[in-house]
């Protein structure tokens, strides 16, 4: 049995939306499947990595495309040379609250302009310039190789849009994994980011065409699936749920000994609405709530840093709140050994489990997870040993308390999880993912 995997970030991108389709691939042989991978030329990676390699999938199974250029991207390129431009003349002031009150409105409404521009301009994904190469090089293949199903991964949208042309032209069942909401942020499980609700309106009734396209709709997390029985009721009986992994290689050293420091590490993007102002916040008010300042250390390796860097220095933070770019990923296991404890931020995004958690969860160290407590990422961490969720600054306050009282007893970094480690393992994740192939296939 073959399957086709549609995938846009792929090895060697370090993208984290990457390791899904990337350990789905590796593990289906384990059960009678042959993957081929659809996907894009390492130049269009978003975080190309040359120590990240498809492991398990011979490249002459990856097919690799171009992507063409859309008017967002041209725009977005030429918004991000003015942006450069225009840095000069930020510079001449020291900070925004010093700016006149109509500057900052004139600033506030060509940020409100600039946005509805790159929703528009990006719809219906702003990596659309894939979907033709993808389409395309789908039907070379399909005329060399016979495929049983067809499995994309989205996001980006993309990924989802090419596989339902190629599923429904090619008339291949398709099974479409979805790991995000299709569109804007959903602040609780039912309401919906309504900015721009003619957007909003076009995306919905696209995906409500793709899922009742699919054969089979696969969410990471059960909110997530819930919110698509909502959204589409219809295809309620066709959706499942399989939630992210750990890959079997990845851990951090497991050593017993306490860290020299007390040191909180960050690793990956901060983007969205994701916002690590609440952490900050806490930090500051637990530091002048001790008699004494402790040795304590907050590393952020990643990108997104700006306003964390003009938080920092305004909590006045810089003496132990480090911002560094981002790790090659064969690096970040070696740092996070380093760490008494993992600072997760997954914070406005109460559907979705970051799949950062479980790279956490299997570097064995405690978790700080700044989250709502009525979400995802609460379900699945508030039962685990070395779990802390917070919401509000008080809430942090409270952690960074329990969290330095066991590194001053002098409790090892480490923390035991096997049994849930070994139930959280891709090959048993992808066993799943194995069965709804040959389910689509039977029919």
């Amino acid at each position: 049995m073959r399957v086709l995997i549609v995938a846009y970030h792929f090895p060697p991108d370090a993208e984290v939306g990457a390791v899904r389709p990337h350990q789905i691939a590796r593990h289906l042989p384990e059960f009678g499947i042959e993957p081929w991978v659809l996907t894009v030329e390492p130049a269009y990676a978003e975080s190309p990595d040359a120590g990240v390699v498809a492991q398990g999938v011979p490249e002459d199974r990856i097919v690799r495309t171009s992507v063409d250029t859309t008017s967002f991207d041209l725009v977005t390129g030429l918004w991000r040379a003015g942006k450069r431009l225009t840095r000069r003349w930020q510079a001449r002031v020291t900070s925004q609250e010093r700016a006149e009150p109509r500057e900052r409105a004139a600033s506030a409404a060509v940020s409100e302009r600039r946005d509805l521009a790159r929703h528009v301009l990006g719809y219906p994904d702003p990596k659309i310039g894939w979907l033709q190469p993808a389409v395309r090089a789908a039907a070379q293949v399909l005329r060399r190789e016979r495929f049983d199903a067809i499995l994309s991964t989205s996001p980006p949208k993309v990924a989802a849009l090419a596989a339902e042309r190629i599923a429904r032209q090619h008339r291949i069942p398709w099974i479409m994994d979805v790991r995000d909401p299709w569109w804007g942020w959903y602040h609780t499980a039912t309401s919906y980011d309504g900015e721009y609700p003619l957007l909003a309106a076009l995306h919905a009734r696209r995906f409500r065409r793709c899922v009742r396209q699919a054969s089979l709709i696969v969410h990471n997390t059960e909110r997530l699936r819930l919110l698509t029985c909502r959204m589409a009721p219809d295809v309620t009986a066709k959706t499942r749920c399989v939630p992210n992994g750990i890959d079997s290689a990845w851990s951090a050293p497991r050593d017993g000994a306490r860290p020299v420091a007390f040191r909180i590490g960050y690793y990956g993007q901060v983007m969205g609405r994701r916002n690590p102002s609440a952490f900050l916040q806490g930090l500051r008010s637990w530091l002048d709530s001790r008699r004494e300042h402790p040795n304590v250390e907050v590393c952020f390796f990643g990108s997104g840093f700006e306003e964390i860097r003009r938080q920092v220095k305004g909590l006045g933070l810089e003496s132990c709140v480090v911002l560094s770019s981002q790790l090659p990923r064969a690096d970040v296991p070696g740092e996070m050994a380093k760490d008494f404890a993992l600072l997760l931020v997954a914070n406005e995004q109460p559907l979705q489990i970051p799949g950062k958690t479980y790279e956490y969860l299997a570097a064995g160290r405690r978790i700080l997870a700044l989250t709502e407590n009525d979400g995802a990422t609460a379900d699945l961490l508030r039962p685990l040993p070395g779990c802390l969720i917070a919401d509000t600054p008080t809430q942090v306050q409270a952690a960074l308390d329990d969290l330095y009282r066991q590194y001053e007893a002098g409790s090892a970094a480490w923390v035991d999880r096997g049994s849930v480690i070994a139930e959280l393992q891709y090959s048993r994740r992808v066993e799943r993912f194995a069965e709804f192939i040959h389910e689509v296939v039977k029919r």
